[in-house]
């Protein structure tokens, strides 16, 4: 599994690293739920966190939901696939202000209002897609997986988002 995790966060870092490279995309919207650059192409969904918003494609908007949950000192976003009504849980971004082992793999850090360092974890989930599914549900489980390179890229976007080593 720190295998996985090692490509998945190297794969991200890459993307991030392209995204600034490239000017990133416009992180200053007022919250909307919805961002549009000018094309349908660059339509965001977006869900506010107490510490930024972080996106993903809106093509991707009836296939993933996000819910915030609230675990000790943390804030977690847990992201779906919606599969004929039932929700698949796919990644957790978890924002820490302490040490958290179980969260996942550290991928940053951010501040909070008070300048405090807060720590960014991701926990991708494991084997959700099994042999029996439909070639259909395995692909939009697969689609649903793909946004988690969008949100982690649009941390990159946030002024004190700093990438772990």
């Amino acid at each position: 599994m720190k295998k996985k995790i090692a490509i998945i966060a190297a794969l991200t870092m890459l993307i991030m690293l392209l995204m600034t490279a490239c000017g990133g995309q416009d992180a200053e919207n007022g919250g909307a739920s919805d961002k549009s650059g000018g094309s349908g192409n660059n339509e965001m969904v977006t869900v506010d966190t107490s510490y930024g918003e972080v996106e993903y494609p809106a093509g991707y908007e009836e296939i993933v939901s996000a819910e915030k949950t609230a675990a000790d000192d943390s804030e977690e976003y847990v992201f779906y696939a919606m599969l004929n009504g039932e929700k698949i849980k796919v990644y957790t971004i978890s924002f820490s202000e302490s040490e958290v082992s179980d969260k996942g793999e550290l991928i940053g850090t951010t501040l909070n209002g008070d300048g405090e360092t807060v720590k960014i974890y991701l926990l991708p989930e494991e084997d959700i897609v099994s042999d029996d599914m439909p070639d259909e549900d395995k692909n939009l489980v697969y689609a649903a997986q793909e946004t988690l390179n969008d949100v982690v890229a649009s941390l990159s976007n946030w002024t004190d988002f700093k990438p772990a080593d």
